[in-house]
């Protein structure tokens, strides 16, 4: 009796802890991965990663000061491979002038980005607002998308994401 009653509590037990982890699990991609802005690895600036034809993954701004890329690292990782890579001016840098920075999932990259639907609009006390279309893969199954959005500011030769 007494090895029935604590076999029923383990069990009771297992059950309910499968439940709390498929509940956390669930809420855990309720909402997307964070993106980040971090510097490009020298692998990143590849240009075999730009993705075809060029001209459509491909955006200047601020008479071409400021250049936008979509790279796709051919499936690896491999759920998360497209990312933005941005170029930008840096006046600390005496060999290029530009600095490379890629906005990404904090996961890697992303599932996807919609290129065609990146919006900007432009503020002369902020600086260039991007407004990116990205989908994140979440659990080996479902894709969460949203509109990440990127400030570049060139007085202080930034780019941040903005909430």
């Amino acid at each position: 009796m007494i090895k029935l009653s604590i076999f029923k509590i383990i069990n009771t037990m297992a059950i309910a802890l499968s439940l709390i982890l498929l509940l956390n699990t669930q809420v855990a991609f309720a909402s997307p991965p964070a993106s980040e802005v971090a510097p490009c690895e020298d692998w990143i600036q590849n240009m075999q990663f730009i993705v075809e034809p060029w001209r459509h993954h491909s955006k200047t701004y601020y008479s071409g000061r400021v250049r936008v890329v979509h790279i796709d690292t051919m499936g690896e990782p491999v759920c998360c491979s497209s990312r933005l890579v941005a170029y930008l001016p840096d006046s600390s840098d005496i060999f290029s002038g530009r600095k490379c920075l890629q906005l990404r999932s904090v996961l890697g990259g992303y599932e996807w980005i919609n290129f065609s639907g990146i919006r900007s609009s432009y503020d002369s006390h902020l600086g260039l607002l991007l407004k990116v279309p990205v989908s994140h893969y979440v659990d080996g199954t479902s894709s969460l998308s949203e509109i990440v959005k990127i400030r570049f500011n060139l007085s202080t030769e930034t780019l941040v994401i903005e909430p």
